[in-house]
């Protein structure tokens, strides 16, 4: 993570005649330092008078570089914001890359309000969790060093106390022991000690990214405070990623020393007075941060609701099975980005790269209905009149049981997240499982209809499910209760539900051939795609904020956006 430190700020324009005068002031618009008197001048002149000065500007070097507002491939002013691909333009990136985008916006009112916006309180989320993520490291590891010198006494307390009892013979073996000993020692306090320096250099560079987001928001214009946000964001994205790997590598491990010794009537006949060993006891210290990959809009927009949600098609997969017109199927976008479909007739998944491109079959038991993914290479599936659910690993795109659950009626939908599975079973209820497929907690359902299928979603600690015969979506708590209802008389027949990152719900219509989304509060709902052909499943991809909306003829890939 390397920033800007330098409190030096010179007078460019003084510089440009090859004089040497300390910047008593920095313009924004011009992005230069300037001495007294090119601020003077500054603001008498027409052309810059209405620039905005800061006249204290000896901590602006270091935050120079991320308030700069030219085009680094054009070294041309950005300007304005495409949507659609997420980036700062500027007016010659828009004839070479962006001609054929829709909806380019205004920078300054993309911008505008950007202090208070999602992406920058994120942002702030996500330095202060690195903050503490290093910070208990911090701990982990010199509560290690700690008990480590206090084992390391015990162990030489415990080797002394035999070598009291031994005689002449047993001084050089009880020498050669306490050698292997301090050695292994040593091994553990270099490790520790490697990783608190590693630490204690990335806590320096955090806390220096606190302090100049401190200083962006008093210094800074909208515009240039927006471009910032998104340097500084990728810089603690990676070191992020730095601590994930960090921790993933037994690097917050305690270790703890291990003395074997022989029993007392072997001594005289060996050659050595036992053995030392390191062991490893994992600690588990969550990594926490934020994603944010969805464009930096406002957070009023964001929060908003559904008004601001706009769809692009991303791409579209044709996949025509006759037999699955009547067959309930799932689909999901996996953490690699692969899309996979259910294909039940065939008894198989069908698997395509984030491009559309088939890319393989995967063979499966059974009938599956739903998929999930718990985590990566891990998904669970239902599979419908078996009553039985399956958690099953997929490596190298095949499909191996890991456990398999029976259920005591037909299983349908299925969705996981938070440790936790939702299952909505045929008749009256919706089982909740650990991952590990031991059933936690039964829900009653007291509106159901056993002769329609429901899909079901879990997130946000809340069950949603689709139920046809009422054309109405739920909501409940964990615990069963109803938190809203939702009915309307453009959604009909509906059946695959999921939900986005914000909380709004997203549901299609088979019989009113359309995809809705819901509000949060389950009050407001908009038609968000009128479909051609009948839609049946959908699954939302919170990673990069896509869509995928599964059809009887294919499924089609879309890039979810706020629009202002």
């Amino acid at each position: 993570m390397a920033f800007c430190t330098s409190t030096d700020i010179n007078c460019e324009p003084c510089l440009y005649n090859s004089i040497s005068v300390p910047g008593k002031g920095w313009c924004l618009s011009c992005e230069e330092g300037l001495c007294q008197s090119c601020v003077d001048s500054h603001k008498r002149r027409l052309a810059t008078k209405n620039h905005k000065i800061i006249e204290k500007c000896h901590h602006v070097a270091s935050i120079r570089h991320l308030m700069s507002q030219t085009c680094k491939n054009h070294n041309t002013i950005l300007d304005r914001y495409c949507p659609f691909h997420d980036d700062p333009v500027c007016s010659l990136c828009i004839l070479e890359k962006h001609t054929n985008c829709k909806g380019i916006l205004s920078l300054d009112n993309v911008a505008k309000n950007v202090a208070s916006s999602s992406s920058l309180f994120s942002l702030q989320q996500n330095i202060a969790n690195l903050v503490k993520n290093l910070s208990q490291l911090n701990k982990v590891r010199t509560r290690s060093s700690k008990q480590l010198q206090s084992d390391k006494i015990v162990k030489y307390t415990s080797v002394r106390a035999m070598r009291k009892r031994l005689d002449k013979h047993l001084d050089t073996l009880e020498e050669k022991l306490l050698q292997e000993l301090s050695s292994k020692a040593g091994t553990c306090e270099t490790e520790i000690n490697n990783s608190l320096s590693e630490i204690e250099s990335k806590t320096k560079a955090a806390y220096a990214v606190q302090s100049n987001i401190t200083l962006l928001k008093t210094m800074a214009t909208d515009v240039q405070l927006f471009l910032a946000i998104r340097d500084i964001d990728t810089s603690v994205t990676t070191e992020t990623n730095w601590l994930r790997e960090f921790a993933n590598q037994h690097n917050t491990d305690e270790l703890n020393l291990d003395l074997n010794t022989k029993p007392m009537e072997d001594l005289l006949r060996t050659k050595s007075l036992g053995s030392v060993r390191i062991d490893r006891i994992p600690n588990h210290v969550p990594i926490n941060h934020l994603n944010m990959k969805e464009a930096q809009i406002p957070r009023e927009a964001m929060c908003n609701g559904i008004d601001q949600i706009q769809l692009y098609q991303k791409i579209h997969i044709q996949y025509h099975n006759e037999k699955l017109v009547e067959i309930l199927f799932g689909c999901i976008i996996s953490s690699n980005g692969d899309i996979i479909l259910a294909d039940g007739p065939s008894k198989k998944f069908t698997v395509f790269n984030e491009g559309g491109n088939h890319i393989k079959d995967i063979h499966l038991p059974g009938t599956p209905s739903d998929l999930t993914e718990i985590s990566q290479g891990r998904i669970a599936v239902t599979y419908g009149n078996s009553k039985k659910m399956e958690i099953a690993e997929i490596k190298d795109y095949h499909y191996k049981t890991v456990i398999s659950v029976r259920t005591v009626a037909s299983c349908w939908g299925i969705s996981c997240d938070n440790g936790q599975m939702a299952v909505k079973l045929l008749t009256e209820r919706i089982n909740l499982y650990d991952t590990n497929g031991l059933r936690i907690q039964q829900i009653k359902v007291e509106e159901s209809c056993p002769h329609y299928i429901n899909d079901i979603t879990i997130a946000h600690r809340h069950i949603y499910y689709s139920y046809p015969y009422q054309n109405s979506v739920f909501c409940l708590g964990l615990d069963g209760t109803l938190i809203w209802k939702y009915e309307s008389d453009f959604l009909q027949h509906p059946r695959g539900i999921t939900t986005d990152g914000y909380g709004n719900v997203y549901v299609v219509g088979r019989h009113s051939k359309n995809l809705i989304v819901i509000s949060k509060d389950g009050q407001n709902g908009r038609e968000l795609l009128k479909c051609n052909i009948t839609p049946w499943s959908v699954h939302f991809d919170k990673h990069y904020n896509k869509l995928l909306v599964r059809d009887s003829e294919g499924a089609t890939v879309y890039k979810v956006a706020f629009r202002l």
